[in-house]
């Protein structure tokens, strides 16, 4: 308890009044939410002030070197606190947690209150400074979309160590005539570190792919008649991997894909094949001549973060990248003689995966001097949706709602 003394004496003059506080202790929370605005403002330009003037001391953490004197945690739950505070807060406290999902929720919060807090700057300094490499999109709101037509560019443009970029939007979200293509377009806006694409909307975005030209994995909605979102996917010189979902594939689709990918390397189909068994797909998969790694899965419908945690799970570099999913019934392959069909269409394939019901079953094949496959035995594993473990994104950005309603969801 704080014992103040009194600020006017009875002798004439004013005093600063002397304030007792009690020494801080390692952990020490500090509650500010019953505070008005002007008190707010005060304690949290003293605590800054305080942290500047001490001396510092750094300790190493994971190899990371830190002052000592910096508040490494600061959780702010009122919306007052952040609206005059949120530049200051990024720019002087040292976020350490072991994900960055508390400031992300702090930043995506932001996005709903009405102060009208300009929050491109701090954005700038948070993004450059914490060399955040994922960033994930999702449009719920005409607000949101807004946001995104007028803020995104500029933020992407400070996100120099971007190596992943996912965007997707609810279902009754229409964004025809939004802007956002003009604005990408106006922006030139060229991002050669991302890596990883995931468009989880039927909409062209085909500008996206011209600011990411070195896209190695490129995850698609069913995008099959967005013919300008295809022609540019497919003049992507470094893609290797590509999963695309499609209510009923078939051998003409297969062959309309093979048109604009005709060398790539991973490939991992998802939805329902079109009444057909998987192994009457070999002939089309067949003129895929480069194709190395294969994979048919069912499930389309699985959460934001499961998805995302397919993404990259394999070394970088390694073409084997399996997206481990829910095949539908009727279509598993029976037996070694089909099995050997599918690598003999496949000049060039080394895995197939397939999941039916719970189980993943897995093949790999050597290839003999002659070209003929040598088939190994087939693995299986229990594997459900349900039981995934999202990586641990520790520098993401994440403007999205747990909450929300359906997405379109690969």
């Amino acid at each position: 308890m704080a014992d103040v003394g009194p600020s006017t004496p009875s002798h004439g003059y004013t005093c600063k009044p002397s304030v007792w506080c009690p020494p801080a202790t390692a952990n020490q929370k500090l509650l500010l939410g019953g505070l008005n605005n002007d008190v707010l403002k005060m304690v949290f330009n003293y605590i800054i002030e305080a942290d500047e003037s001490e001396e510092e001391l750094d300790w190493v953490e994971d190899n990371e070197s830190v002052p000592a004197n910096q508040i490494t945690s600061l959780s702010l739950v009122n919306k007052r606190l952040r609206s005059f505070c949120v530049q200051k807060l990024l720019q002087h406290v040292a976020f350490k947690f072991t994900s960055m999902w508390e400031l992300n929720r702090f930043l995506r919060n932001n996005f709903l209150v009405s102060e009208g807090t300009p929050l491109l700057d701090a954005f700038r300094y948070v993004t450059t400074s914490n060399s955040i490499s994922t960033c994930r999109i999702t449009l719920n709101s005409s607000r949101r979309r807004t946001l995104c037509r007028t803020l995104l560019p500029d933020v992407l443009c400070s996100m120099h160590n971007l190596k992943e970029f996912s965007i997707a939007h609810s279902r009754h979200l229409d964004l025809s005539g939004t802007g956002i293509r003009s604005t990408f377009r106006t922006s030139q806006l060229q991002l050669p570190s991302v890596t990883g694409l995931r468009i989880l909307s039927p909409d062209n975005w085909d500008f996206l792919l011209d600011c990411f030209p070195n896209i190695e994995v490129l995850v698609l909605w069913d995008n099959m008649d967005c013919g300008e979102l295809m022609e540019a996917a497919g003049r992507l010189k470094h893609l290797r991997h590509l999963e695309m979902l499609n209510g009923a594939w078939s051998t003409p689709k297969i062959e309309r894909l093979h048109q604009h990918f005709p060398n790539i390397q991973s490939l991992t189909l998802k939805g329902a094949l079109d009444q057909i068994h998987v192994t009457k797909l070999g002939p089309a998969l067949g003129q895929f001549s480069q194709l190395q790694c294969l994979a048919i899965t069912w499930i389309q419908q699985i959460t934001e973060e499961h998805a995302l945690a397919s993404w990259n799970e394999a070394n970088e570099g390694d073409v084997d990248r399996i997206t481990r999913l829910q095949l539908g019934k009727g279509v598993m392959i029976d037996g070694q003689p089909q099995t050997n069909q599918m690598f003999e269409h496949c000049r060039s394939l080394r895995s197939l995966c397939l999941v039916q019901n719970v189980f993943t079953h897995y093949v790999e094949a050597t290839r003999r001097p002659d070209g003929s496959p040598e088939v190994g035995t087939w693995q299986w594993t229990r594997c459900s949706p349900h039981n995934y473990h999202p990586r641990d994104y520790p520098k993401s950005l994440c403007f999205a709602d747990e909450d929300e309603d359906e997405f379109y969801e690969v």
